[in-house]
């Protein structure tokens, strides 16, 4: 459902912003095995090796070291360089850490905020992970348990494509 959602953002020209504290290349290498989805639309904030031009070989990570502490401030910064960027006020959350919903502050002037979290194991599994699914449900909008798809997402986007201007922000 993945490459489905990031075709219907590409089509209403909704900007995705994928945020990792991964590897970028990696990021970037999987979305273009999806029949070349990496669209004009698709920006990756992550960490970026750098190589050497004739052994091919890593030398350096490109800028700043973006983890877990600091990509909220690596998002804000992505987003503060680019007046069309600030200009943005909807968004639509996926996070699989309940701190991922911080992200949302990072937007200015931010009108309508829907967070979709993911918690990988079923709260069926134990107790404590029941007790992890109400946790996230006081910050997510919605949770998909397990190894949860994408559909959820891809209805949303639907719903909200539907209902809006394909040049709304």
């Amino acid at each position: 459902m993945a490459p489905e959602m990031l075709q219907l953002a590409h089509e209403q020209g909704v900007p995705v912003t994928i945020l990792s504290a991964g590897i970028g290349n990696i990021i970037e290498y999987i979305l273009k095995g999806y029949d070349a989805l990496f669209l004009d639309n698709a920006t990756i904030v992550s960490n970026v090796m750098q190589f050497d031009a004739d052994t091919e070989r890593l030398v350096s990570f490109r800028g700043p070291q973006i983890h877990c502490l600091t990509k909220k401030s690596a998002l804000t910064d992505y987003i503060v360089h680019d007046q069309r960027r600030k200009e943005r006020h909807n968004v639509i959350c996926l996070g699989d850490l309940i701190a991922d919903v911080d992200f949302i502050d990072s937007v200015p002037e931010l009108h309508t905020s829907i967070a979709i979290g993911f918690l990988a194991d079923s709260p069926e599994s134990s107790p404590e992970v029941k007790a992890l699914l109400e946790h996230y449900l006081d910050y997510y909008d919605i949770v998909v348990t397990g190894d949860g798809s994408m559909d959820v997402v891809l209805a949303v986007l639907q719903a909200v494509a539907g209902g809006s201007n394909s040049n709304s922000q």
